[in-house]
């Protein structure tokens, strides 16, 4: 009797543990849980990881991670109306299939803001109809009509396609693969992703290689405030900046206390180029 008890214990032990396992695996394979695992647990490095594997101070794996809140709802859209326009054909960058630019005929808009811009639409056919075509443009379209107009000024196209692929900026235009901006619309990130690709599309041209950025970066001695930014300091270090030194100047009770000074300490001279530019506006 007492050897079946303890035989009924063991099974028990090892079902709890296979469906524990399980569990954990699911929930680490759901591409929201390694979203929120990642803000939460992974994105900000600690102060032994920098010691010991870096040789400057580099405090983020991402930027646009750091909050989702330098944007938020309570802040007023300039998004005003959109309508259909005729459907012709576009060639448009899809980062599906290793990435390439494909020749469409997507459904087509135009979006009209409050300060007299406006933009046309892409959305592709594979959404089945241009009624689902436009809800599905309405879900980016009033966030973007949040980002000040500076990370809008030369944007001129918003293409939307399927998929999980990573956002995009750049050539005038933003890129979108709906379901990853279903994922990032979830965790409330969607404005801070226009942020950085905002600042791809409408300042990159102007600063990323400006010889006053360039001595800026050199300033903070080797200094990145993200491993991305570091990685491709010429092409992301201004996207991966900007939109935290806005968040300091405009929003900055949005922040930490601990996030503020994070920034502060590891980026000061790219925080007063980046003010220099808020005042200038362009």
């Amino acid at each position: 009797m007492i050897e079946s008890s303890l035989m009924k214990k063991k099974h028990f032990l090892l079902l709890l543990f296979i469906f524990t396992t399980g569990l954990i695996f699911t929930f680490y394979t759901s591409k929201y849980m390694r979203m929120y695992i990642y803000v939460n647990f992974m994105n900000e490095k600690s102060s032994l990881e920098n010691y010991f594997f870096e040789d400057t101070f580099i405090p983020y794996r991402g930027s646009v991670y750091i909050s989702n809140n330098i944007l938020n709802s309570s802040d007023n859209s300039t998004f005003t109306s959109i309508e259909s326009i005729p459907d012709n054909l576009r060639t448009i960058y899809d980062r599906r299939n290793n990435g390439s630019w494909i020749t469409i005929t997507p459904f087509l808009f135009k979006a009209k803001f409050s300060d007299d811009s406006e933009i046309e639409v892409q959305v592709n056919s594979e959404f089945e109809n241009k009624t689902n075509a436009e809800k599905i443009a309405l879900i980016y379209l009033e966030e973007i009509g949040r980002l000040p107009k500076l990370f809008r000024k030369n944007l001129e196209t918003v293409s939307i396609h399927k998929g999980y692929e990573n956002f995009g900026g750049g050539n005038n235009n933003f890129l979108i693969h709906h379901d990853k901006g279903l994922e990032l619309e979830k965790y409330g990130l969607l404005e801070e992703i226009f942020l950085h690709e905002g600042v791809h599309t409408s300042l990159d041209s102007d600063h990323s290689l400006s010889n006053a950025w360039i001595n800026a970066q050199k300033a903070d001695n080797g200094n990145f405030i993200s491993d991305y930014a570091k990685q491709y300091p010429k092409r992301e270090d201004l996207a991966e900046t900007v939109p935290l030194c806005f968040a300091l100047k405009y929003k900055r009770e949005r922040l930490s206390d601990h996030t503020i000074k994070k920034i502060e300490k590891t980026i000061p001279n790219r925080i007063e180029y980046c003010n220099s530019v808020f005042e200038k506006k362009k």
